[in-house]
């Protein structure tokens, strides 16, 4: 057993909010998930561009991924990939050392075999993991301006709009009627 993410991630109150005012799940949860399709995507590829190959040279083929993503890592002529998400967006914050809320601290455990997947086909797995939540992030409180900005700027009670995103959030979701996504499923439910 391996942990990815052995690092941990920890939030501000606002990435926390914004990432629920659209998302379900918890942030630990979504990272699991994150880490699954990375996982899926590694191996699917290495046995979409090698398993013809491996076939060549073995007469039989284990169907235990556990033994056969190894024994297709270990060839010789298997070139990892070094593949990395490009243009991966950082969220804005206007602190960005105020990041307090843990979201994971010690990792997520996987299999030997599933790291031997995971780092023939990523340049850093664990630092693709990182990528991904904070561009989940970044991508959530830019939805969040975008959704919040033109209300705001249709109110006409409204006397000044928060120029940080940060704030923005705070004051919207400081609202008595504000709710995040979960809150207004509960009331989609009761209808």
């Amino acid at each position: 057993m391996k942990a990815i993410g052995s690092k941990g991630f920890k939030l501000n109150a606002q990435d926390k909010k914004a990432f629920e005012h659209f998302v379900l799940v918890k942030p630990k949860k979504w990272c699991e998930d994150a880490l699954s399709g990375m996982l899926n995507k590694a191996i699917k590829t290495i046995l979409r561009d090698w398993l013809p190959k491996y076939k060549e040279t073995n007469e039989t083929i284990t169907a235990n991924l556990a033994q056969l993503i190894p024994a297709i890592v270990a060839m010789e002529g298997f070139k990892p990939y070094n593949y990395m998400t490009a243009n991966m967006k950082k969220a804005k914050r206007k602190d960005s050392n105020a990041k307090d809320i843990e979201i994971w601290d010690d990792g997520f455990d996987i299999e030997d075999w599933q790291e031997t997947a995971l780092k023939a086909f990523y340049a850093d797995p664990e630092q693709q993991l990182y990528d991904f939540m904070e561009n989940k992030i970044a991508c959530r409180k830019e939805a969040f301006e975008r959704e919040y900005e033109p209300k705001l700027y249709a109110d006409p009670e409204v006397q000044e709009i928060p120029r940080d995103v940060d704030d923005l959030i705070d004051l919207i979701a400081s609202k008595a009627d504000y709710k995040n996504r979960k809150l207004r499923e509960a009331d989609r439910e009761t209808l």
